[in-house]
């Protein structure tokens, strides 16, 4: 036995891995020579009787009376302090014997130091790229925005203005928003440059461009268009609501010292409403016409394009679409984003008068539009696997319910226009599209990603 006894002993010395037994309090009773040599000591007598805690630093002893109270779930790491200073990273593991009346501890020791060195310099390499990284990007957005800013007047360019446009005429069409644009000419900006020099008229273009900056909405794009030409697009206003607000910016451009020998300056103004189907091109080619008509009709004014004079005014409430209402399957998102349109339609009908027929036929529209898009995405929850199709099916005829009671009173006189509003805003687009549709969403996406 004693022999056996002896033979484990050697095993366990030239383990490269240190092993020891402490007793409850955490005192050593027993250590291998690996053991001794990752504290650091001489000789197994300089450890023996000490707290394993001495040997490790500060920081790491809770983690330590821990593991040894409770015995390990995982490795344990450790930062053990030599009597020389040194500090080695371990990985410890204890297995508490609890049979038998001593409790105590068999511990096992690894030295993790070179790779928690090397896992230390990768999250130092990883930080480092990642700083590379964001300065690239931080440079690159410095190189485009200075790729898409006018120099002199510190504006967007006309490259950036053609990009905006574009991306705002995609979504007037998809959504049957309005969007307007006004180009802004400097009236007698000849003259200034004839007259004065091409130093002042730079003077007056920054001026003119600083006051155009602070008139605008901050949803607005305003850019240098070239020369002494200025464009702005404005989103989501009619051309009769921009003729006004731009009508504004004109006054207090005027208002402005552009800083002698100049003084002030005036500018014409063409204001033109995106129509159906209409392109960047013919957009700018109404707009231009526009400012032409203000500078033969004696400067210092605004004129709106004729072929938007009978285009609705700018919407005071309305349904704004955003991503977020997605859910990942196509014809429901593009029924929902529909339901969005139709019921803009509606909006626009409680705000201004419309005749009863007209009102009704849109009703009609939309209660068909609905009835329909609930039968559909019934089907896709089936699809999907929905397990609440049954409940959500029951709340989708509950509505169309309602709505059908509401258009009968409507019919009768006995309701107001507004209180079918209030059922598509409330109860169909907040409580219902907003709310239960949005349960379903994490289903949809878990069957979207099972077909790819």
């Amino acid at each position: 036995m004693e022999r056996a006894n002896s033979y484990i002993g050697s095993l366990v010395d030239e383990s490269p891995d240190g092993f020891l037994v402490a007793d409850a309090s955490g005192c050593i009773e027993y250590i291998s020579r690996r053991g001794v040599d990752l504290l650091g000591a001489d000789v197994a007598g300089a450890v023996v009787g000490r707290g394993l805690d001495k040997f490790v630093v500060t920081e790491d002893r809770v983690r330590l009376a821990d593991m040894l109270r409770h015995g390990s779930s995982g490795p344990t790491e450790l930062r053990l302090e030599r009597p020389t200073g040194e500090v080695v990273w371990i990985e410890a593991n204890a297995d508490r014997d609890d049979a038998s009346d001593h409790e105590a501890s068999v511990v096992i020791l690894r030295d993790v130091t070179l790779r928690k060195r090397v896992e230390t310099e990768i999250l130092a390499a990883k930080a480092a790229v990642e700083e590379a990284n964001r300065r690239l990007a931080s440079a690159l957005e410095d190189v485009e925005r200075v790729a898409a800013t006018d120099r002199l007047t510190g504006l967007w360019n006309r490259r950036h203005f053609e990009r905006v446009a574009g991306a705002e005429i995609a979504r007037c069409r998809r959504f049957g928003y309005v969007a307007s644009l006004a180009l802004f000419d400097i009236d007698h900006f000849k003259a200034v440059n004839d007259t004065h020099g091409h130093n002042a008229g730079d003077k007056v273009l920054a001026a003119v461009a600083a006051a155009l900056t602070g008139a605008v909405r901050a949803s607005d794009t305003p850019c240098r268009w070239g020369g002494e030409e200025f464009v702005v697009l404005a989103p989501s206003v009619s051309a009769k609501a921009a003729a006004r607000f731009f009508d504004g910016v004109r006054e207090a451009i005027a208002r402005t010292d552009v800083g002698a020998p100049v003084g002030s300056v005036t500018v014409s103004v063409g204001v033109a409403q995106l129509a159906p189907g209409e392109e960047l091109g013919d957009w700018l080619g109404r707009a231009d016409e526009a400012l032409y008509r203000a500078k033969r009709a004696g400067r210092n004014r605004v004129e709106t394009s004729e072929a938007a004079s009978d285009s609705p005014e700018h919407r005071l409430v309305q349904l704004v679409w955003d991503p977020s209402l997605e859910c990942g399957d196509e014809r429901t998102d593009d029924e929902h984003r529909q339901l969005f349109v139709m019921g803009n339609t509606l909006l626009d009908m409680a705000m201004t008068p419309h005749p009863p027929a007209v009102v009704a036929q849109c009703l009609d529209a939309l209660l068909a539009h609905v009835t329909a898009h609930f039968r559909a995405e019934e089907e896709m929850l089936a699809r999907v696997g929905y397990p609440a199709r049954a409940a959500h099916a029951r709340i989708h005829q509950a509505l169309t319910d309602e709505a059908l009671r509401l258009r009968a009173r409507l019919q009768q006189g006995a309701l107001g226009l507004d209180e079918v509003v209030r059922f598509l805003v409330v109860r169909v687009v907040h409580e219902h599209l907003l709310g239960t549709d949005t349960k379903f969403f994490p289903h949809v996406a878990a069957a979207l990603a099972r077909v790819n």
